[in-house]
């Protein structure tokens, strides 16, 4: 007779019911029910997800520390709101392709990108649906983009997610998993080499990938992974900011920033890491404040920095 899973690992933050329970419920559930569908899904999880909900809160108290506990619960559960809204039109798109609406922001940055005779970095936060922004801006970008993810920290879920990101796979987009003894590095440099793009989320630091801490204000700092400041300052290939924010139901804007480049300017390499470092983190702060609501970042990134 199998033995049952633990309560924990059927129904916790890392399991896949989850998932496949919003799967089910966009299938079955007409779209005038959707608001109560993501209402209800949104609230179970931020129920469930104390790890998840307690750290977000950590984050929202730096962006906002005059607020109170029951406002800082309400903007919490309002980032989980966001997490259900993005995942039902996920789903939404693999039942049928093209029911996403882009806009484009940046159009001469964007130009620049395609122009750029260069292998090109992308760098983006977890905000909108990166995966699905990925491969639909694969293909107006004509050109192969690797889109790094870190594995699930469960088998389960980590084979569902695998099989929702089959439908996004193609020849112009491709998802490389950053696993233990992959050599994800020289796998992306030399993508770099042949002319081709590297998507990086580059607003947290999971499992073993090197950080390095940055200045987010007076008060805090922010850890962020060295790999695509890395790879821009071995490879000579620019850096450009990329952020997908949703705008409504099935509507997404992808706003592309300048490029900029981690250059060698001495024989301190961590400084020069660290400057072109503290050039995204402007960028991503000024789109976190912005858009607060829909930064699905799940650790306690904004740090206090300690006295002495």
């Amino acid at each position: 007779m199998k033995a049952r899973r633990p309560w924990r690992e059927r129904f916790g933050a890392y399991s896949g019911f989850w998932s496949r329970y919003l799967s089910w419920g966009v299938r079955h559930c007409p779209w005038t029910v959707e608001p109560i569908l993501l209402a209800g899904y949104s609230f179970g999880f931020y129920l469930v997800a104390g790890t998840f909900r307690r750290h977000i809160a950590n984050n929202l108290r730096a962006l906002f520390p005059q607020d109170h506990a029951l406002s800082l619960q309400w903007r919490t559960y309002q980032v989980f709101w966001h997490f259900a809204a993005v995942a039902v039109d996920g789903v939404r798109a693999r039942e049928a392709p093209g029911v996403i609406h882009w806009e484009l922001e940046g159009l001469p940055n964007f130009e620049s990108l395609r122009a750029c005779p260069s292998g090109v970095i992308l760098i983006t936060a977890h905000m909108g649906n990166y995966d699905l922004a990925g491969s639909v801006f694969a293909r107006r970008f004509e050109r192969t983009v690797h889109a790094v993810r870190a594995p699930e920290r469960n088998a389960e879920l980590q084979a569902l997610r695998k099989a929702e990101l089959t439908s996004h796979d193609s020849d112009c987009y491709r998802v490389i998993y950053n696993e233990p003894g992959s050599m994800l590095g020289i796998t992306l440099a030399k993508a770099l080499q042949r002319q081709e793009a590297v998507a990086i989320q580059a607003d947290r630091v999971l499992f073993d990938v090197s950080p390095m801490t940055i200045p987010w204000d007076a008060l805090h700092t922010i850890e962020i992974p060295q790999g695509p400041f890395i790879l821009s300052l071995t490879t000579g290939c620019p850096i450009y900011p990329l952020f997908m924010t949703r705008l409504g139901r099935c509507r997404y804007r992808v706003h592309v920033g300048e490029a900029f480049h981690c250059e060698r300017t001495g024989r301190d390499k961590e400084k020069d890491l660290k400057r072109a470092g503290a050039q995204w983190v402007v960028l991503l702060k000024e789109q976190v404040q912005r858009h607060w609501n829909q930064w699905l970042v799940v650790e306690t990134n904004l740090n206090p920095i300690s006295e002495g």
